[in-house]
């Protein structure tokens, strides 16, 4: 899984230099659903098991990237550093609290399969509300 993050983390910004960030976004997100789904209805075995790490582990490299890339291309550099502060904070706290979420529905019911059906909705759910950003916003450039 941990070459697959750095493959990711390279993919992602190759790719955001190429095409429209949202989409690339949403595809990235579309990873770890695919992956989250995979645990849950795919056939147990460790060969669905790699694919899905792999697809979770992609996205896993490309979160921070995704997020520094779309807040400057959408609010701009003059607060840049505020704005990413917070959002990287609200980030941190979700994926802080995902183990502990994870661990207390296992707790409750003896399987993932709730929490991961759960995750990969909101992995859908955030990656189509990426795709109502439209176009990425070109600040103007001054010449000196």
């Amino acid at each position: 899984m941990g070459l697959f993050v750095i493959g990711g983390r390279a993919a992602s910004g190759a790719l955001l230099d190429r095409f429209w960030a949202p989409g690339v976004a949403a595809a990235f997100l579309a990873a770890p659903a695919a992956g989250c789904l995979l645990l849950v209805f795919a056939p147990h075995s460790l060969a669905w098991a790699a694919i899905a790490a792999i697809l979770i582990g992609l996205a896993a490299g490309a979160e921070f990237d995704l997020l520094a890339y779309l807040l400057a291309a959408y609010f701009g550099l003059r607060r840049y550093g505020a704005i990413y502060g917070v959002a990287s904070a609200f980030f941190g706290f979700a994926a802080g609290a995902a183990p502990f979420v994870f661990a207390a529905v296992f707790g409750k019911t003896g399987s993932y399969d709730g929490v991961l059906i759960g995750a990969a909705a909101a992995f859908g759910v955030g990656g189509v509300s990426l795709l109502a950003l439209g176009p990425c916003p070109r600040p103007a450039v001054k010449v000196a």
